[in-house]
This record gives C-alpha cells, structure tokens and sequence, in this order.
C-alpha cells in the first residue's frame, strides 16, 4: 500500500513539474527578454527533474510528457515554422502582405 502512495506522490509531482515547465515561458514571458531559446535554461533541467520523477512512478506517458515538457520551446517552434510553411504552400509561394491583415 505504502508504495503505490509513493508512486502516485512521483506522479504528481511529475505531472505538476511537467505542466509547470511547459506553462513557464507563457507566466512569466519577462524572465529573459533575449527570447525563447534562452528559456532551455529552465526548462531542460526542470524536464529532467520531471522525467525522474515520472521515471520513480513507473509510469511511460508521465515520461514521455517529461521529455516533451523539456523540449517545449523547440516544438513551440517548430510547430511555428510548419505553421508558416503551410502558409508558404497555400499561397503559392507568396505570403500575404501587411495588407492582409
């Protein structure tokens, strides 16, 4: 009994650290004015922290969502970039002018 307490306890704390390293950049955007890239500062160790967290719970999504929560400011941009690359290619090649928007 005592040890599934203990692994639920991992598990919330996994998925608070998780939620908490993901939401960081978007809380308290002021942090570092120089831009997204800096917040790997916080959020690859606080990703770490989380994935060991998720691994002591036993649970694989609990790490998988650590190691996404880490690399967060990456997808974000990545997720940007294939955002306006569909734009590129819906617009054949021309994105919409000022104009537009």
């Amino acid at each position: 009994m005592e040890s599934a307490k203990r692994s639920l306890l991992w598990a919330v704390m996994s998925i608070a650290i998780s939620l908490f390293t993901i939401a960081f950049p978007y809380l308290f955007p002021d942090v570092f004015p120089d831009g997204v890239l800096v917040y790997y500062v916080i959020t690859i160790p606080l990703g770490i922290v989380a994935g060991f967290c998720a691994y002591r719970s036993g649970s694989n999504l609990l790490i998988a969502l650590a190691i996404i929560a880490g690399l967060s400011p990456l997808l974000v941009m990545w997720v940007v970039l294939a955002v306006l690359k569909l734009v590129y290619i819906v617009t054949g090649g021309q994105y919409p002018g000022p104009e537009w928007l």
